[in-house]
């Protein structure tokens, strides 16, 4: 399967991406800097095409974290929430644009078999956590691959 091609293709397009601390593909909280991203499986589906070719959706989470006991610019804690917001909103706006730019994800190494049809990128929400002083905001990314059955 070509989860873990795709995965290493999101993050190494991500790690190319100005202003992003820090990329994990995998679920993390503890971050070194900020915003810091992480990439993780959300989903999959499969359909058949024809009697030879099946069409896959592999479905990720990007999660873009920034804390905002790192703005030391802004006095209030509304401020600096605030200001994380504006930081995550214009990385969603970054990272969908960069994916939106090679929907092929150029340079992906697919196993025998699989060719890669596309992805598309969607911003869903921003989150402020105030336990933990963190805004969260998540982009799913669908990427759609063809698999030959007889290879």
């Amino acid at each position: 399967m070509g989860l873990n091609a795709i995965s290493s293709k999101i993050k190494s397009k991500l790690q190319t991406i100005s202003g992003i601390g820090v990329v994990y593909d995998f679920p993390w909280v503890q971050f070194e800097a900020y915003p810091a991203a992480t990439i993780t499986p959300s989903g999959f589906s499969s359909n058949y095409e024809t009697r030879t070719e099946n069409q896959r959706v592999y479905k990720f989470i990007i999660r873009l974290f920034h804390s905002i006991d790192v703005i030391t610019a802004k006095e209030t804690e509304k401020e600096r929430v605030q200001e994380a917001v504006r930081i995550i909103r214009g990385k969603m706006d970054t990272i969908v644009n960069e994916f939106d730019k090679d929907e092929t994800l150029t340079g992906i190494e697919l196993p025998t078999g699989e060719t890669m049809l596309g992805s598309i990128p969607a911003p869903s929400d921003i989150v402020y956590f105030p336990e933990e002083k963190m805004v969260v905001g998540e982009i799913t990314l669908e990427v759609k691959i063809s698999f030959d059955t007889t290879s």
